[in-house]
């Protein structure tokens, strides 16, 4: 019973809860966004981060576009351009990994 006591004379003044909004936006900044993934880059620092020719990121960017119609929204642009690469400018090939991709994560939802 002498718990009981202590949670009654417990001030709650002397915790203060205005930082936690800070610190959470502090940790997102530094570790990623609350599932604990870091935020995508964008195309812009993933293309620099590549140092292609000015030609190859023409290339690329059309590449980009032409799978962004096919597939539509919810996926980074680097990740396009990154998948792009990966199949070596293929875009039908990037956008059967995109489809199946999705396929299996809608699958795994279902069980």
């Amino acid at each position: 019973m002498s718990r009981h006591r202590l949670v009654r004379q417990l001030d709650l003044d002397d915790y203060s809860y205005d930082d936690d909004e800070e610190d959470e936006e502090e940790y997102d900044e530094e570790y990623g966004d609350e599932e604990g993934e870091q935020a995508p880059p964008t195309l812009d620092e993933y293309l620099s981060s590549l140092k292609l020719s000015d030609g190859k990121v023409t290339e690329l960017l059309g590449a980009v576009e032409q799978v962004r119609e096919l597939i539509g929204g919810g996926h980074a642009d680097a990740e396009v351009a990154d998948a792009l690469l990966y199949y070596k400018m293929d875009a039908h090939k990037t956008v059967n990994w995109f489809l199946e991709k999705g396929t299996q994560f809608f699958l795994s939802r279902a069980n």
